[in-house]
């Protein structure tokens, strides 16, 4: 409603969190009625930015594809961390993940791997138990 009404914006640390709590954005808004009217603070409300789902894969692709943390994406293209870890999730999510399919030789190399893991921890199991029997009849 429209009726003239007007609000001040006043920008102070924040009570708890303080400044710099948000990088650059460290302040938030204290609305006083008095100098600002009702619809110029409803547009600077409502001033977000919206980015296209083409941008979007992009920047998520650019994380999968290079060795890039999700951060340095993030300040290179000016979007925040958090906002292209929620995209990034969401890709994943429709696009079946990431993982590619392991090759014949890959699958029979993690095959041997897991077997070797395997024979070392019964191997670490009965050293254990060995070690145990042996410091018990030391102590005979």
């Amino acid at each position: 409603v429209d009726d003239g009404t007007v609000a001040e914006v006043i920008l102070q640390p924040h009570p708890r969190l303080g400044v710099g709590c948000f990088g650059d954005f460290g302040q938030w808004a204290l609305l006083r009625w008095g100098v600002l009217p009702e619809s110029e603070f409803m547009n600077m409300t409502a001033s977000r930015r919206r980015f296209s789902q083409e941008f979007k894969d992009e920047l998520c692709q650019e994380v999968i594809s290079t060795s890039k943390t999700i951060k340095d994406v993030a300040v290179a293209y000016g979007v925040g961390p958090e906002t292209l870890r929620t995209w990034l999730i969401k890709y994943r999510d429709t696009h079946g993940g990431t993982e590619a399919e392991l090759s014949v030789d890959e699958r029979a190399r993690l095959k041997e791997l897991e077997r070797v893991v395997q024979d070392l921890r019964a191997e670490t199991a009965f050293l254990k138990k060995a070690s145990a029997y042996f410091a018990r009849d030391q102590r005979l």
